[in-house]
């Protein structure tokens, strides 16, 4: 049964979801999961390794048992300031003069020898353009004759020591790593319509975005945003716990915005509370002016890039994408069409949220590169079979 199964794990700030697929007539099917809270990681960093490696044991082992199948290695995404991006150019002369595989390969090589620090494990090589003598084209140019080859590419890499003593942790607890890589960049790869969209994925501590444009990923991050940001303000706003602040932001995720300025006055109480009657208008304000700045936030981020790139609409997923002011604030400061997506079609209900799209990217992404991505010790071997998958 090994390797007939794949176990994708998605770290995210506030829960690790592990989710046990299988890919049957090209398509993928979930067979179980487990999500667990998370631990040692906070405001997109690790912080204690130990204890993250023991809720993905715990995440994997539940989503194992659903699933009934026996544990698999496992594919780590993670997002947060320890994962960077950057764009960056290799140049090379092709040996005799003709670019082949091998000479694809070996200017990927060059362009991450000059962005990729020593300390970094690359965890992504994406080709976005290529040059032959100075002349564009439009793919690679396998085959063809030239002097000099170019190629530009986006590479996403993360701190080696902190990769390795998470691969550690997971080995102790009898876990081994088929890969480790970047939600923001297998999120985008399922969700991508268009050869030219913004891909948003906001989640309760991270918001995920890529920018793709003529179909490649130009543009990544994982910015340290996203829902717990509205959830502190509700907690202070209404001195509440968090858990609390937690079911009135659900809670007023389903009032009708026309409340506003109708002096309604909400009953917030929880177990416990008795005082809790809160204006409408009041917690709008809190809510309100929190998604406005998280959202300018990303805009000004991600606004150079846009103007360069382009961006026909947004596409916007992730649990706090529920809130129906994320949609709404994104439109009106991006000013382009905002298009919600989530994992699915086919997908069981219970997986077809948009709190899942970050696994579901990973899964997919473990099925079609999975052969190459159970190196996992940054080998050149493995290093130059990833390049392979983006060509």
């Amino acid at each position: 049964m090994a390797g007939k199964f794949i176990l994708g794990v998605d770290i995210g700030t506030s829960a690790v979801k592990a989710l046990a697929a299988a890919k049957e007539n090209g398509h993928i099917r979930i067979l179980g999961s487990g999500t667990v809270p998370c631990a040692g990681f906070a405001k997109g960093v690790v912080t204690d390794a130990a204890a993250l490696s023991a809720a993905i044991r715990e995440a994997v082992d539940c989503a194992a048992q659903a699933a009934d199948i026996t544990r698999e290695a496992v594919h780590l995404g993670i997002g947060g300031l320890d994962v960077t991006a950057q764009n960056s150019i290799g140049s090379i002369a092709p040996s005799a003069g003709l670019v082949t595989n091998a000479e694809i390969e070996r200017a990927c090589r060059a362009a991450a020898t000059v962005a990729v620090p020593e300390d970094h494990r690359i965890l992504h090589i994406l080709p976005i353009g290529y040059w032959l003598d100075g002349q564009p084209a439009s793919e690679a140019p396998i085959g063809k004759n030239g002097n000099r080859l170019e190629i530009e590419t986006h590479i996403v890499s993360a701190p080696r020591p902190v990769v390795d003593e998470l691969i550690d942790h997971l080995a102790a607890q009898r876990i081994t790593v088929a890969s480790v890589c970047a939600n923001a960049i297998v999120g985008a790869q399922a969700f991508a319509d268009s050869d030219s969209c913004l891909i948003v994925d906001m989640g309760a501590g991270l918001t995920d975005i890529a920018l793709f444009n003529g179909g490649k990923i130009v543009l990544s991050a994982s910015v340290p945003l996203g829902g717990d940001y509205i959830t502190g303000d509700i907690m202070h706003g209404l001195d509440v716990g968090r858990l609390h602040a937690e079911e009135i932001k659900c809670y007023y995720t389903k009032l009708d915005k026309n409340l506003s300025g109708r002096d309604v006055v909400l009953d917030c109480n929880d177990h416990g509370t008795t005082d809790k009657q809160v204006k409408y208008d009041f917690l709008q304000t809190i809510v309100e002016s929190r998604v406005e700045e998280i959202v300018s936030l990303l805009h000004a981020y991600v606004e150079p890039a846009i103007n360069r790139y382009g961006a026909e609409k947004i596409l916007l997923t992730g649990g706090s994408s529920l809130l129906p002011s994320v949609g709404d604030w994104i439109g009106k400061i991006f000013i382009r069409p905002v298009v919600p997506v989530k994992p699915g079609p086919g997908f069981a209900p219970e997986y077809a949220h948009p709190a899942f799209s970050a696994g579901f990217g990973l899964i997919e992404h473990a099925a079609r590169h999975a052969p190459a991505d159970r190196e996992s010790t940054g080998l050149l071997r493995s290093f130059l079979n990833k390049i392979k998958h983006h060509i």
